[in-house]
């Protein structure tokens, strides 16, 4: 049998084992993570940097600070919200006037169909 000491130190291997794929993994995603944010960190500089250049561009941002661009954004994206309804409106008119338009152009077919008939029917008549 088996001494509580030898028990003990199986249960210590074991313990050590576990910790070292538990450090091990640890590892693992802790160089994944570290690789992803370093990309991240580049592509968030790339974009920084394009953003200030584009910022450059524009006159009336150029001498405006990020609190300010940052409360132009918000005003614009308040109009753009206001503007909505208005978009949806301008579509449903546009909507009709085609339908509108559509109607009309039957009409006039329909129009021509009917002066065709009576022109046949006159000529009809003639003969």
């Amino acid at each position: 049998m088996k001494t509580i000491n030898d028990k003990i130190t199986e249960f210590n291997e074991f313990l050590n084992k576990e910790e070292d794929c538990i450090n091990r993994k640890y590892n693992e995603v802790k160089s994944v993570y570290q690789s992803e944010f370093e990309k991240w960190t580049v592509k968030k500089g790339e974009a920084d940097s394009k953003l200030k250049e584009v910022i450059k561009l524009l006159p009336e941002f150029h001498d405006r600070n990020s609190q300010e661009i940052g409360t132009l954004y918000q005003e614009v994206t308040q109009q753009k919200a206001r503007l909505e309804p208005l978009k949806s409106k301008q579509d449903g008119i546009s909507k009709k006037i085609q339908d509108l338009r559509q109607k009309r152009l039957n009409l006039i077919e329909d129009y021509k169909s009917s002066l065709d008939e009576k022109n046949i029917t006159i000529a009809k008549g003639r003969l």
